[in-house]
C-alpha cells in the first residue's frame, strides 16, 4: 500500500513538472526549434528594418535577420538550447533578451518593444519568451536530461520517462505503451531526426527504439501527441523527437556509477512461498544485480567554430531468474497412475494386455536426469496427483554498452554541419526474456539474444537568404539480431545431460490431459536472426515572406527486412494414435472409477514413458540459393516498404492577436514487397475457396474452386497503392485585446489571454512483420515434412522412439517446388486485401491558455482522436451460425423439442412427420445421424433423440 501511495505522489507531482514545462508547439519537421516573434515601438506600432541576432550560449554561434515590413523576425531551425537575441535600430534603445530557451520541435515567440533613445543605451529583458503560446496548435510536452534525471526510474533509458507522460497509457511492459488510445503503429521514434523504432514489430511495440537513447547522452525530448502540422506529422500521428547532446565552448563532462544489489532488497512473497528455506533460514533471494558506469565529456575543437561530445555508459546485470517447472513425481515416472485413492501400473497393465511394457531408454534416462537435477530445488506437490512443481533459480548475464558520439562543425555564419553515431552492444545470455534459459539446473541446452545496433544522422542548416533557410538531415538505423546460436543439432547430439538425441521432445504436447502441462526438456529446437535497416532523409526549408511563415519539404523513408529461421531437429509428441493396439487397453474396465480425462491422462503418461509416437513434426525450407527445399533447412525471408511525404505549411499571421496554422502533406506509403522468390501466395479470390469470391455463408453456392499457391516473384506490391493520403491540418489561436470590468480583470493584459483550436489528419505506418507474418504463413517458403496418422505417413504402429530407424525416416517430399502448390489439410492461406488502405488519425484540440506570471500559465484544453482503417485480421474460418440456417434450424428444433413434450412423444427433437406439429431438420440429420439433406422429410430416419 505504501509503495503503491509513492508511486500516486510521484505520479502526481511528475504530471504537475509536465503541466509546468508543457506547450503547444509550433511543428518543426526535424530536430530543431525555432524562434519567432515581432518587434513594435511602446504605442503598439510594428517597427520593419530592425536588426535582430540570436546567440547560442553554449556555442557562441550567432544568427542575424531583420524585421519584415510588418515587424515580424523569424529564425528557423536552430539548435535546441539557451540563446540571447539582440535587436538594434537607429532611433531606438538597444535591447537584450538573454535566457531564452529553445526546444526541439517547440516554436519560440518572442515580443519585442523598443524605446525610443540612442543605441549605447542598452535594456535587458528577463523572463524568456512568452509562457503562453501566441502562434502553434500542436499540443506537445518537452522534457530535458535534468528534468528525467530528478524522476523515480528504474532505468537510464531516457524513453521511459515518457511512459508518465499525460495521455500515455502503460498496460504492460513500457515499450508496449499507447498515446491518447492510438494503435502502437501510430508511434514515431526519432534521434536526431532519423527513425530509430523497431520497424519490424512497430505495429505491437511502438514504444521501443532499438538506440537505446540514455540519458546523459540526451539533450531533451518532445512528444507530439495531437494536432501537429503538415510539416511534423509524417510516419505517425505521435511524434517522439530526442536530440544528442552537443559540445559547447566549455569542456563540460560527467562520471557516474550506479549500482543495484539484492542485499538491499526485500525478498518476493513468491520466493517466500515456494524456496527451501537457505543456511539463513529463509528463503534466497533472487541475485539481481545492476552495474551501470559511465562518463560524458563535451568541449570545443575550435571555439565558436567546432564542437564534440562523447558519452560512454556500460550495462553489467548478472541475475536470477525464478522458474517454476511441472514434473512427473517419482510414482509417475515409474510408470505408476494415480487418481483419487486409486494406483495403476500402467506397465503391468500393458504386460497384461500384450502391448510394451518396458521403459524408452532415452525417456528414462531423461526422467532421471530431471529428478536428478530438480533434487536441490523447492518441490510441491500440484493437484494432479501425478505432478509436482520444482522452483528453482536460473542464472543469467546481462551486458550492454552504449558509446554516443557527436560533432558540430560551423562551416559559416549561417552554415552548420551536424552527424552523430550510436554504436550499441547488447549480450543476453541466456536469453530470458524469451524463456531460452536452461528447462532444468544444468541442463546445458539453451540460447543467448546478441545484437549490434548502429545509428549515424547528419545535418545540414543553410541560411540562403535572410528570409529564406534550408535544413536537409539523413541516416540510417540497423539492428543485426541473433536469437539462440547456441542451439544447433550438434548441441543436441552432444548434450551430457538430459540428453534427447537428434529430437526436441514436446513433454507438453504429449501430455496435455494431465492437470498442468508438463515442462519440455529443452527451451527451444530453433535458431533465427532478423534485421531492418531504415533510412531517413528529410528536407525542410522555411521561408518568410510578409506575415507568412512558410515551411515546405520532403521526405523519404526505406525500411528493409532480412530475417532467418531454422529448426535443427525434429520434434518428438508421444501418444497412442488411432491404430495403435494399445488404445484398447485404456478403457473404464482398465480404470474403475475414472474419469474420461484421467483415462486419456494415464494413456498420455503410457505413451511417453514407453515412447509411443503419435508425431513427428518438421518441415523442409526453401533454399535461397539454390530454389530447392532442404529438410531442416535454414529459411530466409528478405523485403522492403518505401514511404515518401510531400508537405507545405503555412503560418500566417492574420492580425496582430490572430495567427492561422494550416498545411497539407501527402503522404505516398508504398506496399511491402519481396525481396527474393521465397513465399507463395494466390489470388485474391482463393481465400474463399470453392464457394468463390463474396459467396461465405451461401449455402450451396460454389463458384469457386480448391485454393491453390503460386509463387510471390520478387519485388511484386503486396496491394494496391493507396493515392488518396492526402493529410490536411488546420488551426487557429486568438489573442483578445484587454477588456475592461470583470472579463478584462479574467483575460489580463493583452497577450495574457490565448484561444485556440486545431484539427489535424495523420497517417501510420504499421511494422513490416505483419507482411513478413502474413506471406510466411503460407506454404513454399516451407512446406511440411511432417509425419502422423492423419497424414498417414507414420508408418506402421505402434511407432516407438526407440526404434531409431523408423523415426528417423524423412518422408517424402518435393524438393523442388512446382507451381501451383496444392494445400494439405494442415496448410493456411493468408493474404491481404489487395484494396487495403493505409491507417489515419483523425486528431482535434480546444484550449484557453492564461498567463498567471512570468514564468507560470495555467490552461484547459480538449484533446480528441480517432483512429481510422487499422488493419485487422479476418479468419474466414470463424465459426457462422446465421447465414448458414443452423440459428434458423435450431429454433425449429426447439419447437420440436416443445411439439413432442406436448404430444407425449417425450424429450426429444426429432421430426414425426407432415401433421405432427414438428418440421425437418436436414442439419441435425446430416450430424447425428449421416444421411443426406434429401432424406430431412423421412421421419424414420430421425432415430436416437
Amino acid at each position: 500500500m505504501m509503495n503503491r501511495l509513492k508511486r500516486s505522489i510521484w505520479t502526481f507531482a511528475f504530471t504537475v513538472l509536465i503541466g509546468s514545462i508543457s506547450t503547444l508547439a509550433h511543428g518543426q519537421g526535424a530536430n530543431t526549434s525555432s524562434l519567432s516573434g515581432t518587434v513594435v515601438d511602446t504605442s503598439g506600432g510594428v517597427i520593419p528594418g530592425a536588426n535582430i541576432t540570436v546567440k547560442n550560449d553554449a556555442t557562441g554561434v550567432e544568427l542575424n535577420t531583420v524585421t519584415d515590413e510588418k515587424g515580424i523576425f523569424l529564425f528557423p531551425a536552430l539548435q535546441p538550447g539557451t540563446y540571447t537575441l539582440t535587436s538594434t535600430l537607429m532611433g531606438f534603445k538597444k535591447q537584450v533578451h538573454p535566457n531564452l530557451v529553445l526546444n526541439v520541435a517547440v516554436q519560440g515567440t518572442l515580443k519585442v518593444v523598443l524605446e525610443v533613445g540612442g543605441l549605447e543605451e542598452v535594456v535587458t529583458v528577463t523572463g524568456g519568451t512568452e509562457v503562453v503560446e501566441t502562434q502553434s496548435t500542436t499540443i506537445a510536452q518537452t522534457i530535458n536530461s535534468n528534468q528525467i534525471e530528478n524522476l523515480p526510474l528504474v532505468s537510464r533509458d531516457a524513453i521511459n520517462a515518457l511512459t508518465m507522460l499525460p495521455g500515455v497509457d502503460t498496460a504492460s511492459s513500457n515499450r508496449n505503451s499507447t498515446v491518447s488510445g492510438l494503435p502502437r503503429g501510430a508511434v514515431s521514434i526519432t534521434i536526431d531526426g532519423v527513425n530509430t523504432q523497431d520497424n519490424n514489430n512497430k505495429t505491437t511495440e511502438g514504444f521501443f527504439s532499438l538506440i537505446s537513447p540514455r540519458l546523459d547522452a540526451v539533450e531533451e525530448v518532445t512528444m507530439s501527441s495531437a494536432t501537429s502540422g503538415a510539416d511534423a506529422n509524417g510516419t505517425g500521428a505521435v511524434q517522439i523527437k530526442f536530440v544528442t547532446r552537443s559540445g559547447t565552448n566549455k569542456f563540460d563532462g560527467s562520471a557516474y556509477y550506479y549500482e543495484r544489489n539484492p542485499k538491499w532488497n526485500s525478498n518476493y512473497w513468491f520466493n517466500n512461498r515456494d524456496k527451501a528455506p537457505d543456511a539463513t533460514g529463509r528463503a534466497p533471494r533472487d541475485q539481481v544485480f545492476l552495474y551501470e558506469p559511465g562518463f560524458r565529456l563535451g568541449g570545443p575543437i575550435q571555439r565558436d567554430k567546432s564542437f564534440f561530445f562523447f558519452n560512454f555508459e556500460e550495462f553489467r546485470q548478472p541475475s536470477q531468474i525464478t522458474r517454476q517447472r511441472t514434473i512427473l513425481t517419482p510414482d509417475a515416472m515409474a510408470g505408476i497412475f494415480t487418481y483419487g485413492s486409486t494406483r495403476v501400473n500402467l506397465l503391468q497393465l500393458a504386460a497384461a494386455n500384450g502391448q510394451t511394457a518396458t521403459f524408452d531408454p532415452t525417456v528414462a534416462k531423461l526422467m532421471g536426469d530431471i529428478r536428478t537435477a530438480v533434487a536441490g530445488t523447492g518441490i510441491t506437490n500440484l493437484t494432479d496427483l501425478n505432478e509436482q512443481r520444482s522452483t528453482f533459480a536460473n542464472n543469467a548475464k546481462g551486458l550492454r554498452y552504449y558509446p554516443t558520439l557527436r560533432g558540430d562543425y560551423n562551416l559559416s555564419q549561417g552554415n552548420r554541419l551536424t552527424g552523430t553515431y550510436n554504436r550499441q552492444v547488447y549480450h543476453s545470455t541466456p536469453d530470458t526474456l524469451n524463456s531460452a534459459d536452461p528447462s532444468f539446473p544444468g541442463f546445458p541446452i539453451t540460447g543467448s539474444q546478441n545484437s549490434v545496433r548502429v545509428n549515424w544522422t547528419t545535418a545540414l542548416r543553410s541560411t540562403l537568404s535572410p528570409n529564406m533557410v534550408n535544413e536537409v538531415h539523413g541516416g540510417y538505423t540497423n539492428s543485426f539480431v541473433t536469437f539462440f546460436p547456441e542451439i544447433t543439432n550438434d548441441a543436441y547430439n552432444s548434450a551430457a545431460l538430459g540428453n534427447t538425441g537428434p529430437f526436441s521432445l514436446s513433454l507438453s504436447g504429449s501430455n496435455g490431459n494431465l492437470g498442468t502441462t508438463l515442462t519440455n526438456p529443452n527451451p527451444s529446437r530453433n535458431n533465427q536472426g532478423r534485421e531492418n535497416p531504415t533510412i531517413t532523409v528529410e528536407d525542410n526549408l522555411t521561408w518568410l515572406r510578409g506575415a507568412h511563415s512558410i515551411t515546405m519539404g520532403g521526405t523519404f523513408v526505406h525500411i528493409g527486412l532480412h530475417s532467418y529461421t531454422q529448426n535443427v531437429v525434429p520434434s518428438i509428441t508421444f501418444g497412442i494414435p488411432t491404430g495403435d493396439p494399445a488404445l484398447a487397453m485404456f478403457s473404464a474396465a482398465n480404470f474403475p472409477g475414472a474419469s474420461t480425462t484421467q483415462i486419456n491422462a494415464a494413456r498420455d503418461l503410457y505413451a511417453t514413458l514407453t515412447g509411443h509416437v503419435s508425431t513427428i513434426t518438421a518441415e523442409a525450407r526453401l533454399d535461397e540459393a539454390t530454389g530447392k527445399y532442404v529438410y531442416l533447412g535454414t529459411q530466409v525471408n528478405r523485403g522492403q516498404q518505401h514511404e515518401f511525404g510531400f508537405f507545405a505549411q503555412d503560418q500566417w499571421r492574420a492580425a496582430k492577436n490572430l495567427t492561422l496554422n494550416y498545411g497539407l502533406r501527402w503522404e505516398l506509403q508504398q506496399p511491402p514487397v519481396p525481396r527474393n522468390n521465397a513465399y507463395s501466395t494466390a489470388p485474391y479470390a482463393a481465400i474463399f475457396g470453392v464457394s468463390g469470391l463474396d459467396n461465405l455463408f451461401k449455402p450451396g453456392t460454389l463458384a469457386g474452386s480448391k485454393p491453390q499457391y503460386v509463387q510471390y516473384a520478387a519485388d511484386t506490391p503486396a496491394f494496391k497503392t493507396d493515392y488518396n493520403n492526402f493529410a490536411p491540418s488546420v488551426g487557429i489561436v486568438w489573442r483578445p485585446d484587454k477588456k475592461g470590468g470583470l472579463l478584462g480583470a479574467l483575460m489580463g493584459d493583452e497577450g495574457d489571454t490565448v484561444f485556440r483550436g486545431a484539427y489535424a489528419m495523420a497517417y501510420n505506418r504499421n511494422g513490416i512483420g505483419d507482411f513478413s507474418g502474413v506471406f510466411g504463413s503460407n506454404p513454399g517458403i516451407a512446406i511440411t515434412a511432417s509425419r502422423n496418422t492423419t497424414l498417414g505417413n507414420l508408418g506402421p504402429l505402434p511407432l516407438l522412439f526407440r526404434d531409431t530407424a523408423g523415426v528417423s525416416a524423412v518422408p517424402a517430399f518435393a524438393t523442388t517446388p512446382v507451381y501451383p502448390l496444392s494445400p494439405v489439410i494442415t496448410d493456411e492461406l493468408d493474404l491481404f486485401d489487395p484494396n487495403i488502405r493505409t491507417p489515419y488519425t483523425h486528431s482535434m484540440s480546444f484550449g484557453v491558455q492564461r498567463e498567471i506570471s512570468k514564468n507560470m500559465a495555467f490552461e484547459v484544453r480538449y484533446v480528441g482522436t480517432r483512429n481510422r482503417d487499422q488493419w485487422v485480421t479476418n479468419n474466414f474460418n470463424e465459426n457462422n451460425i446465421k447465414e448458414n440456417g443452423f440459428v434458423d434450424e435450431f429454433r425449429k428444433a426447439q419447437a420440436n423439442l416443445q411439439a413432442n413434450i406436448a404430444a407425449g412423444r417425450g424429450n426429444t427433437f426429432a421430426y414425426f412427420g407432415a401433421g405432427s406439429g414438428t418440421s425437418p431438420l436436414p442439419i441435425y440429420l446430416a450430424y447425428f445421424n449421416g444421411q443426406p439433406s434429401a432424406n430431412a422429410g423421412n421421419a424414420a430416419l430421425y432415430t436416437g433423440g
